[in-house]
């Protein structure tokens, strides 16, 4: 009986992944995602110098971002910020958990019995993200 021809392409790589099991290119990718994200946006060479990683590698890393959405880029200060695509992701956490709709109205009585805004945060890894508030109706705000 005679073998199947292996597949002609690019073998495969011994350091594609992470001891983790992990993607390394998707953690990278994840990596810029972040840094774009908490610092409202940043420069090509601001996101390779944070990362440690070749401004080609974060220019690749970019494009593919967002050719996809996730990622957009202001020519006119050239810097990137977050896309809206990545926004549909994020939003899409918050309709599985039903987190926000549960919490909306223990949020507005608090905000009415102490007058000030309420802010309803998640905590994942030690970060607390905000995804809701309810604003006050006072017209001086802390």
């Amino acid at each position: 009986m005679k073998t199947p021809m292996r597949r002609k392409g690019r073998p495969r790589s011994t350091g594609s992944t992470t001891g983790q099991g992990t993607i390394q290119a998707l953690v990278r990718a994840l990596d810029v995602l972040d840094a774009i994200g908490n610092a409202n946006g940043m420069t090509l060479s601001g996101i390779a110098a944070e990362l440690g990683q070749s401004p080609a590698t974060i220019h690749r890393i970019l494009s593919t971002l967002e050719a996809r959405a996730i990622v957009e880029n202001d020519p006119a200060t050239q810097t990137w910020h977050v896309g809206p695509s990545a926004f549909r992701l994020g939003s899409a956490f918050l309709r599985r958990s039903g987190v926000v709709e549960r919490s909306r109205p223990v949020m507005h009585a608090l905000m009415e019995s102490t007058g000030e805004t309420s802010n309803l945060g998640i905590e994942r890894g030690g970060h607390v993200m905000f995804v809701s508030q309810v604003e006050t109706h006072e017209s001086i705000r802390a």
